[in-house]
């Protein structure tokens, strides 16, 4: 995931879109798709994170996001942190 995003308004929506290295075919099992949607609940259950849409394709992601009560700049990397953890086989929580 890119990490130039900037939110300059927390208030407002976000679309945020992101790739594996190289564009590589990697959510081509359903089971890859479902442990990214459970690491976003994770974020919208624990972190205030808003999903207002989101399509996954086989090689990248696009969502419309927003935030409940926490800064929106933090939550993007949130979702790679959480996802890599839990693919680790920890719970994906930083603090």
């Amino acid at each position: 995931m890119s990490r130039n995003y900037k939110f300059h308004d927390n208030d407002k929506l976000y679309f945020i879109s992101f790739a594996d290295v190289n564009w590589i075919d990697v959510f081509i099992r359903d089971e890859y798709k479902q442990e990214l949607i459970k690491s976003w609940e994770y974020c919208i259950e624990h972190k205030g994170l808003q999903v207002y849409s989101w399509c996954i394709m086989t090689t990248h992601v696009h969502m419309i996001i927003g935030t409940s009560h926490k800064n929106l700049d933090e939550i993007p990397p949130l979702l790679v942190f959480v996802t890599n953890n839990r693919s680790a086989g920890h719970n994906g929580d930083s603090t």
